[in-house]
């Protein structure tokens, strides 16, 4: 669905895992747009009708909530998840994004906080492409079909 296909093996098994409880789960953050170390968290765009599905199957496992209730942080096979759970507008916003950066490879050279600044803006403009959205997976769908690469029309 998203032209962003993970290609390391721990991404391959995290996405994996994470679209067996919210099918439109995608990656998304330094892992995808560059700036990943070692070290980075993999951050993973949830729609916010999924976050009880992911907080119940993440239940037993030690986690850190954000200050705004709006992420929590969960550690998977050796691995921190950060899962974003975005209401559908904002999840459309941070899918094409996600995609527009991965498809210009100039944002992965760019300087950390550059690179926040442009996605921020990318989502900004992505949201506002958005004509018609309702909280139903099938529009969901529809809409990210639109910022895929072969269909992108940002």
């Amino acid at each position: 669905m998203s032209v962003y296909v993970p290609n390391e093996p721990h991404l391959v098994a995290v996405e994996a895992e994470v679209r067996k409880i919210s099918p439109f789960a995608f990656i998304t953050g330094s892992q995808v747009i560059g700036g990943a170390t070692t070290k980075s968290d993999i951050d993973i765009c949830i729609p916010i009708w999924d976050k009880d599905s992911i907080l119940n199957e993440y239940a037993d496992r030690p986690c850190t909530q954000s200050a705004y209730n709006s992420s929590v942080k969960v550690e998977l096979q050796g691995y921190y998840l950060n899962f974003l759970f975005l209401h559908p507008r904002d999840f459309l916003g941070w899918y094409g994004a996600t995609n527009i950066c991965k498809t210009f490879p100039l944002c992965q050279h760019l300087h950390k906080y550059v690179r926040y600044t442009v996605f921020e803006m990318l989502v900004s403009l992505c949201k506002l492409t958005i004509t018609d959205i309702t909280v139903a997976s099938n529009n969901l769908a529809s809409e990210m079909k639109r910022f895929d690469k072969k269909e992108m029309k940002v």
